[in-house]
């Protein structure tokens, strides 16, 4: 519009004058006077927009100028306790926020009165449970406290809300203090009526009241005087008998004595803990106690008599009696009042019964285990249940176990486990004898001797070890009858019957019963491919003994497959294990077998079937060494060979077989480095020095030679090869009397060496000596 216009500039002048005034609703009439002036007059679009908008700004703040000054006014109301007044004033305020048109600062708006109300209705509830306590009507009274307590978390800012809710707190202890008050003159005023009973009622209601307090000095402050008046009534109420108690002991009245002195430590007992209750059971004490220590004395002296007797150890009724004796003391030693002199007493009593079981125990014990040692088990065990009895009796505190019985119960255990052994080994005997039904009454013999030992680990272990037992013996009787299609059908119809409780159980409505019931019977079948899986293995173990291995392999494979039908990880993988601790090593079996027949292809095969299995089994990655050596491919054998050592370093005939390799390949240093780590790890392996012998030999280095093959003959005398080749080097050197003498040895041994060299040698030793002959005639003729 260029230059401001005259007119609009006066309007909005005018606007400001009357905004300043606080003539709120006139300035607003006035700006959209001016709203109406500028749609009029301004005709760009652009700038028409932006004075709107302008204008639309300041009636907003004029609206928020007015919600001020009536939020001001509601708030004097507040403090004058107007509160209805105050409350027209906010809603006034909040019906001019929607007049507003920014949306943003009409929100604001809205939330700051709406905030303000609330924390108005706290002032009320404040304000009413002051006049609601006046008025002794303190439930009331704290329940608006309760209210307002609840509501200033929602209408105040922390720091301020903070301070609130700690006004609110005191004002609710107070209002407690008060009701508390009240209780307490009632039961006071019931003391004085002598109506002791009722006024404790009534002081521990005012006690769970300031239970209710929250935290502070008042609250320690109303619950200790409450618990002082409660102790002094009960206090009141011990009086009468403990004096009663005082005069019967004075006239020598002892029953009479402690009935009334019972009854008074039994009040005094539910005092609050005080020095007062102190004081009182001290005074109870000091006159009941010695009662008791009269009665505790001879009864102490009596079972002391027993101990000392010669053949005290010997006698299980004398033991027993003592025992008795001094429980007897016991029970009446635990009436005494707490005191040092009643722990002292009780800790006396209880060290003489364990003294008594003790020495009950300990011969007994060592006869158990000297019996145990001689296989006298049925002895043993009578031996030891006597011991047990008596241990029953000890005093242990209740965070400890008693160990003698513990160890008790594990020799009789270790009898039952030691008895159980010699039966399996009969049974284990009956089954290599192919005596099925015989080897599993005897194991089943065994599994009803576990029903005598205690619960335990190796209870469980004997258990479980005896089933297996019962269940290999009875895969061992199907397998040899050779006919397993009965067995394999009972499998199908066990599977075939769950799968159909399987079924029903998906149906179930309720969702945790459902899923409990088919886990059940997921596990059930579980369980019976598990026994599948056995029958398989066993059956594939029994024909590789025959070495009959592909039949033996299809066996183990099927029950791979079975694997994948198990749901649960945990036989997943022990039924995993047990399949391949069998098959990798009939594997390495067979592969052992075809490198005898010189089927290495085979072998290797079969050696990588293996480690597919188990990639950590060393065995076949060292037959495959050999294999591979045998096929004069040195260098995957070395491969191989190094797998090996890699997995297990002390595998000395990887050593020995990779120094082979490298002695095939003519690298000698290599080959001897070899041998040398083999012998670190096994040092009479005479082999492995013969093979060292060779290295050298094959390098002239004849004086290692000699030093290696001397070892291995040192270590074996009747290595033919080692002392063959020692001959042989001596004669390198040309020490032709040992080299003879090696040689021969080594003939002796085994003549198949001497086949070629016996003629030589023959000739060679007869024209040594046809020369050590002639020589000997010339030097004769020339003396």
């Amino acid at each position: 519009m260029g230059k401001k216009d005259k007119k609009l500039t006066a309007l909005l002048d005018e606007c400001q004058g009357l905004k300043n005034k606080k003539k709120y609703k006139e300035s607003i009439r006035k700006y959209r006077e001016a709203l109406t002036y500028i749609r009029n007059k301004i005709k760009d679009e652009q700038e028409q927009k932006k004075e709107l908008d302008d204008i639309k700004l300041e009636i907003d703040l004029i609206y928020t100028l007015e919600i001020k000054d009536i939020i001001n006014r509601a708030n004097q109301l507040v403090e004058q306790k107007k509160f209805n007044n105050a409350f027209e004033e906010f809603n006034k305020a909040l019906a001019s926020t929607y007049n507003i048109t920014d949306t943003q600062l009409r929100e604001k708006e809205s939330n700051k009165i709406n905030k303000l109300k609330g924390q108005t209705d706290v002032r009320v509830l404040i304000e009413q449970a002051s006049n609601l306590t006046e008025k002794k009507q303190f439930d009331e009274a704290i329940h608006s406290l309760t209210k307002a307590l609840n509501d200033t978390n929602k209408v105040y800012d922390s720091i301020f809300g903070e301070n609130i809710i700690k006004t609110i707190q005191n004002t609710m202890n107070r209002v407690y203090s008060e009701k508390i008050q009240v209780i307490v003159n009632q039961g006071t005023e019931l003391e004085q009526n002598g109506h002791f009973d009722e006024a404790i009622d009534v002081l521990g209601k005012a006690l769970k009241i300031a239970e209710e307090m929250f935290d502070s000095d008042q609250k320690n402050s109303e619950m200790a005087e409450i618990k002082g008046l409660i102790n002094n009534l009960y206090s009141n109420i011990a009086k009468p008998l403990i004096q009663s108690g005082k005069q019967y002991v004075a006239q020598n009245q002892i029953e009479k004595a402690s009935l009334d002195l019972k009854k008074g430590i039994s009040i005094i007992n539910k005092m609050y803990e005080s020095e007062q209750k102190i004081n009182e059971v001290q005074i109870v004490g000091g006159i009941i106690n010695p009662i008791y220590l009269e009665q505790i004395k001879p009864i102490v002296e009596a079972g002391e008599q027993l101990i000392n007797q010669e053949d005290f150890e010997q006698s299980i009724q004398i033991i027993d009696d003592t025992i008795k004796k001094f429980n007897q003391a016991l029970e009446i030693a635990k009436k005494m009042v707490e005191s040092e002199q009643k722990n002292d007493d009780l800790k006396l009593i209880e060290n003489l019964i364990n003294k008594a079981c003790m020495m009950g125990i300990k011969p007994r014990k060592e006869k158990g285990i000297q019996l145990i040692e001689q296989k006298q088990f049925d002895e043993a065990i009578q031996e030891l249940y006597s011991v047990i009895s008596i241990a029953k009796n000890m005093i242990i505190p209740e965070d400890q176990e008693n160990d003698e019985l513990n160890d008790v119960k594990k020799l009789i255990n270790k009898v039952y486990s030691a008895e159980i052994a010699d039966i399996i080994e009969e049974g284990n005997s009956l089954v290599e004898r192919k005596k099925f039904d015989e080897a599993i009454e005897i194991f089943n013999n065994a599994l009803n001797i576990t029903n005598k030992m205690y619960l335990s680990e190796e209870m469980d272990e004997e258990v479980s070890k005896i089933k297996n037992n019962i269940y290999q013996t009875e895969l061992k009787q199907i397998i040899s009858k050779g006919d397993l299609s009965d067995k394999q059908k009972k499998f199908n119809d066990e599977i075939k019957r769950l799968s159909e409780l399987l079924e029903r159980a998906k149906i179930i409505k309720e969702p945790e019963l459902k899923s409990q019931e088919m886990e059940r019977i997921k596990l059930e079948i579980d369980h019976v491919h598990a026994r599948e899986i056995s029958l398989l293995i066993e059956q594939g173990t029994d024909l590789a003994i025959q070495t009959k291995f592909d039949s033996a392999f299809d066996y183990y494979e099927k029950a791979m497959a079975i694997i994948d039908l198990i749901d649960s990880r945990e036989i997943t993988e022990k039924e995993l294990i047990k399949i391949i601790d069998v098959y990798k090593d009939e594997l390495n079996s067979k592969a052992k077998q075809d490198i005898s027949r010189e089927q290495y292809d085979s072998a290797i095969e079969l050696c990588n079937k293996a480690i597919e299995l188990d990639n950590n089994h060393v065995e076949s990655f060292y037959l495959m060494g050999n294999a591979y050596k045998l096929k004069k491919e040195y260098d995957k054998a070395i491969e191989n060979y190094k797998k090996a050592v890699e997995m297990d370093n002390n595998h000395t005939n990887a050593w020995n077989d990779m120094g082979l390799a490298h002695a095939c390949k003519k690298d000698f240093d290599k080959a001897i480095e070899m041998y040398q780590t083999a012998i670190g790890v096994e040092p009479t392996q005479a082999n492995v020095f013969y093979n060292m012998g060779n290295a050298y030999k094959h390098k002239k280095d004849f004086d290692k030679a000699i030093e290696s093959y001397a070892k291995a003959v040192n270590i074996n005398t009747n290595h033919a090869k080692a002392w063959f080749f020692m001959g042989s080097t001596y004669y390198d050197k040309n020490d032709y009397d040992k080299a003879f003498q090696c040689i021969e040895k080594g003939i002796v041994i085994d003549p198949e060496l001497g086949k070629e060299t016996n003629s030589i040698i023959l000739d060679f030793k007869k024209s040594k000596d046809l020369l050590r002959e002639n020589l000997q005639e010339i030097f004769r003729n020339s003396t």
